[in-house]
Formats: structure tokens, C-alpha cells, sequence
């Protein structure tokens, strides 16, 4: 079966990391299953674009050579659609 990897864990991964596909998809769909508790949306399910499920499949599915998580730490900022940038920094 072949994988599917976000083009953004590509750029992030180090030589030595790997990917995995299940450990990624867990996370994903664990945050969609999650519900709003408060407002307009309470009750209604999270429901992740697809940018905003590439960043979390990358930062939990990029396995590092200790088996742990290769990001352990992560700053995101989003700005105004003017602006037009996502940029993240991690922490190694």
C-alpha cells in the first residue's frame, strides 16, 4: 500500500525520520470526533480544512530515529487573508 504523504512532512522531514500514515490519521480524526461545547456550533463537530489537517498529520505523523514525534513543540500563526501566509515555526 502506498503511502500518502503531505507535500509540507516532506519539506519538514530530517534524513533519518519516516512517516506514519496511522499515527497521522488517528490524530485527524480523533480532532473531527471532537464537538463544539459553546455557541453558533455547539455540538457540531470540528471540521479541519485540508491545510489545517496537513499541519496536524505532519507535526504527528513525522517520526523521528528515537521514535518519537520529530516536532515536539509548534508555534502557527495565521494572518488575514490580505495578508496571505501561514508560517510555521517548530522546535526540533
Amino acid at each position: 500500500m502506498k503511502i500518502s504523504i503531505p507535500k509540507l512532512a516532506r519539506d519538514f522531514m530530517l534524513p533519518d525520520s519516516h512517516y506514519d500514515e496511522e499515527k497521522a490519521e488517528f490524530v485527524v480524526q480523533f480532532i473531527q470526533a471532537l464537538k463544539h461545547t459553546k455557541g453558533e456550533w455547539r455540538g457540531q463537530p470540528f471540521k479541519l480544512l485540508p491545510w489545517q489537517a496537513d499541519i496536524v498529520r505532519t507535526v504527528f505523523g513525522v517520526i523521528g530515529k528515537d521514535g518519537y514525534r520529530q516536532c515536539r513543540t509548534l508555534s502557527l500563526t495565521v494572518t488575514t487573508m490580505a495578508e496571505s501566509r501561514c508560517r510555521v515555526v517548530h522546535h526540533v
